[in-house]
């Protein structure tokens, strides 16, 4: 079964372009960022996890599907490629 991306993932989608863009890593090696980033959502304090989410998700799923969907990610508006401002910045 392919597995598609997921809208709740989109503040994920655009850490991981934002971190992209940074130009800091080699994006095969961006679990660890991305494992950092989506724990520090999943602290009792955070008030930015996804209210759709009822688990933290797991790094290299939620990389390798923004890898395998980039460019519809793009194409839907999921990922904006100007987005330098939100808490997506690397």
């Amino acid at each position: 079964m392919k597995m598609t991306y997921k809208e709740e993932w989109a503040d994920y989608y655009q850490f991981l372009e934002n971190l992209r863009q940074s130009g800091v890593v080699n994006m095969y090696g961006a679990t660890p960022y991305l494992r950092n980033y989506i724990s520090s959502d999943w602290r009792s304090d955070s008030i930015h996890r996804p209210p759709k989410l009822t688990k933290m998700p797991d790094a290299e799923k939620v990389l390798l599907s923004w890898m395998e969907h980039y460019d519809t990610l793009i194409a839907d508006g999921i990922i904006d490629r100007d987005d330098n401002w939100g808490r997506g910045e690397a």
